[in-house]
């Protein structure tokens, strides 16, 4: 259960954390991430040193990942994702809620609202786009590789 659950908790704080910030910091989160997931990997050994029955382990090592149910009703879904869908609605109240917890001002709000409606109708494509291109294919190859 932790192997499982582990994998899809990196994926998606990976994923959520590139996706909430800029192009610029999108490097750096994603390392971050990953460091932070290594020294939770590595906390395991010595919390497996204190508590020497595996299946006592088990359970202390698995509950903690029950309290992250909760946050599929406290994380927004991504703004980018929404757009994606055709949910530009949603995407701007969602982003409305971003900008009020950091204090920012959302003055920018209806050009953002109407140039996503323009950008909207631009975005169609299916899985096989991914193949279209030689430099992209190499890239989603890889991709689908290395996850």
């Amino acid at each position: 259960m932790l192997a499982l659950s582990g994998f899809f908790l990196y994926q998606t704080a990976f994923l959520l954390g590139i996706e909430f910030v800029g192009p610029k910091w999108r490097s750096f989160n994603g390392m971050l991430i990953a460091v932070y997931w290594s020294i939770g990997y590595v906390s395991v050994a010595g919390v497996a040193y204190l508590i020497r029955d595996w299946s006592t382990l088990q359970w202390v090592t698995s509950i903690p990942l029950i309290l992250f149910i909760s946050l599929i009703f406290l994380v927004p879904e991504s703004p980018r994702w929404q757009i994606s869908k055709g949910k530009i609605s949603e995407a701007l109240v969602t982003i409305k809620k971003i900008a009020k917890s950091n204090k920012a001002k959302d003055g920018n709000l209806n050009k953002l609202n109407s140039e996503l409606e323009v950008e909207k109708k631009d975005q169609e494509g299916n899985l096989l786009d991914l193949f279209k291109y030689p430099n992209l294919r190499v890239k989603t190859l890889v991709t689908m590789c290395h996850w």
